[in-house]
């Protein structure tokens, strides 16, 4: 929970500090929280397949789940559409 906690927490610090002519504290705080956000999406990733293959319960239930899929897809759109605003901040 500590990666969803840790992408709640940056996606909300970017909002509030994106705006037009930001000062260089305001870019470097863009900058970590970008940062942050990146390596929280690959923790959630991380822990999600440790679930999903070896602590939960198991590749053979989750395989067969359509509602996983959509959480798979959904994931992968975020990550994809995150991807070239984060090439441009950092």
């Amino acid at each position: 929970y500590l990666g969803l906690v840790l992408v709640v927490g940056a996606l909300t610090t970017e909002k509030w500090t994106v705006k037009a002519n930001m000062t260089e504290a305001e870019e470097t705080r863009l900058v970590i929280a970008d940062s942050v956000y990146g390596i929280a999406g690959i923790l959630v990733l991380y822990t999600g397949y440790l679930r999903a293959t070896e602590y939960g319960k198991g590749w053979e239930f989750y395989s067969h789940e359509p509602i996983f899929w959509v959480k798979m897809w959904l994931f992968t759109v975020m990550g994809s559409s995150s991807l070239f605003p984060t090439i441009k901040i950092i």
